[in-house]
Parts: structure tokens; C-alpha cells; sequence
């Protein structure tokens, strides 16, 4: 999974979202093992034509 942290954010925010994320995904599919989460760059998004926001 690929998101996208809103400008400003700390890097203890941006791990406690992620924290919650894996936690919700865990609770509505317990037979995850692995999740990724990758942070995207603002910056080559938006160099992107066709990047989804």
C-alpha cells in the first residue's frame, strides 16, 4: 500500500498513523501476515501527470 502523509507531519505522527493502519488492517483481515506501507514523496507526485492524490 502507497500513501501519501500531508505536509508538516512529524516523523513520530507519521509512524503512529502507520501503527494505526496495520491495527485496522490486522483487525478486519487476521490472516494478514505481512503489510507493507510505503510513504510516497510529494515532490514526484506531483511530477506525475497521472498520480492519484
Amino acid at each position: 500500500m502507497s500513501v501519501t502523509f500531508r505536509p508538516g507531519l512529524t516523523l513520530e505522527q507519521i509512524e503512529q498513523t502507520i501503527d494505526r493502519t496495520e491495527a485496522a488492517i490486522c483487525s478486519q483481515v487476521p490472516e494478514a501476515r505481512r503489510i507493507w506501507i510505503e510513504a510516497e514523496s510529494l515532490k514526484p507526485l506531483a511530477a506525475k501527470p497521472n498520480a492519484q492524490t
